[in-house]
C-alpha cells in the first residue's frame, strides 16, 4: 500500500513540479464506503490532500502566512492562490495512521519522511508544505520543521 501511496504522490509531484505551492493536508472530513477504521463506533480515515497552486502576481506567500498564524484562517492563502491541479479523498493513509487520533504524531512524521524523500521532483522554488485540515502551523516539507514565517 504504501507503494501505491508513493506512486500517486509521484504522478502529482511530477505533472505540478513548477507550481509555486504544493500543500499537503491530511484530511479525515469525507470519508468514503471503503472506511477501515473504528473509533468509539465512528468510523475515520485518514486521507493524503493533495493541492497545485500559483500565487497571483504581485502577492506574497509569507504575508499571507502571516494572516493565517494571527487569524487562523486558512482563507487568507487561498485568496492569493489560484489551483491548478488537486487531489482530494483518493489517497487513504490509514497504513501511516493505524490508531487515528492516538498516534497521530507517528504517522505525521512517515508522511513528512515521505513527502521529503520525493521533494525532489518539484522545482527548487516550489514551496512545499503539510498541515492537517484548518491546523496550525505547517510544516516546511524542505526542512522537516514548522514552516518559518519572516516577521
Amino acid at each position: 500500500m504504501i507503494n501505491n501511496i508513493e506512486n500517486a504522490l509521484r504522478k502529482f509531484l511530477f505533472k505540478y513540479s513548477e507550481v509555486d505551492l504544493l500543500e499537503v493536508m491530511i484530511d479525515t472530513g469525507a470519508g468514503k464506503e471503503n472506511i477501515s477504521l473504528e473509533r468509539g463506533g465512528m468510523n475515520i480515515t485518514p486521507y493524503l490532500n493533495l493541492w497545485a497552486c500559483n500565487i497571483f502576481e504581485g502577492e506574497s506567500f509569507f504575508d499571507a502566512m502571516k494572516e493565517v498564524s494571527e487569524h487562523d484562517d486558512w482563507g487568507f492563502l487561498e485568496d492569493i492562490t489560484d489551483q491548478v491541479g488537486s487531489n482530494s479523498f483518493n489517497i487513504s493513509l490509514t497504513e501511516f495512521y493505524p490508531n487515528w487520533p492516538e498516534q497521530v504524531k507517528q504517522g505525521d512524521n512517515k508522511v513528512i519522511k515521505l513527502l521529503g524523500k520525493n521533494a525532489k521532483y518539484l522545482s527548487n522554488d516550489t514551496i512545499f508544505i503539510f498541515h492537517h485540515v484548518w491546523d496550525w502551523p505547517a510544516i516546511d516539507i524542505r526542512t522537516g520543521q514548522e514552516l518559518y514565517i519572516p516577521m
